[in-house]
């Protein structure tokens, strides 16, 4: 089974591309496909239409999870690398320090009031669109949810942390490093 999966490797890597998954991902992603495939045909689960056609569909519902379940994984351990920020590279200096600190507890701040969020609805959202490489519309169109209900919760999202953060990001902005707590 899986030297036939194989042949279609570059469709994976299409549907891959088509989901929004990053260059730099679609390589594990489909391997992983390809692990997770093969135990589910070992435990039972019909993979193949015929002994050369693989069922294309459920291939892409378990790439589309593998790649949620990244991002959700990616999410909860809220990794900030410092290499993603081009404008922060590693302190040379104490103002350069105070920098990187203050935006750290922005961050951080951000983290505390998206976790406070009553619906896991809003909490995944916030942090699959924000923190992730999903457009609305793709998001829209592989989740089921209506592109209009994502634009205005997003809308909301980004409203309420600006009224609540709004300060803080100011004086982050002006150099007032020391008025963030």
């Amino acid at each position: 089974m899986l030297e036939v999966l194989v042949k279609f490797d570059s469709e994976w890597k299409a549907m891959c591309r088509s989901l929004g998954i990053p260059n730099h991902l679609i390589d594990d992603i489909v391997q992983d496909m390809y692990l997770k495939v093969y135990n589910a045909a070992q435990n039972g689960s019909n993979i193949m239409y015929n002994e050369t056609e693989p069922n294309k569909y459920y291939i892409y519902i378990t790439i589309r999870n593998l790649y949620f379940d990244y991002t959700k994984d990616k999410t909860k351990n809220k990794f900030i690398y410092i290499d993603e920020f081009e404008e922060f590279n590693l302190p040379d200096n104490v103002v350069d320090l105070d920098k990187f600190h203050s935006l750290e507890r922005i961050l951080n701040k951000i983290d505390h009031k998206v976790d406070s969020w009553k619906y896991d609805y809003d909490k995944n959202l916030f942090y699959v669109y924000y923190l992730g490489t999903v457009s609305m519309r793709e998001l829209s169109k592989h989740t089921g949810i209506s592109l209009t209900s994502i634009f205005n919760s997003c809308k909301r999202y980004k409203r309420y942390l600006k009224h609540h953060l709004g300060e803080d990001y100011q004086d982050f902005l002006n150099g007032d490093y020391d008025k963030i707590k």
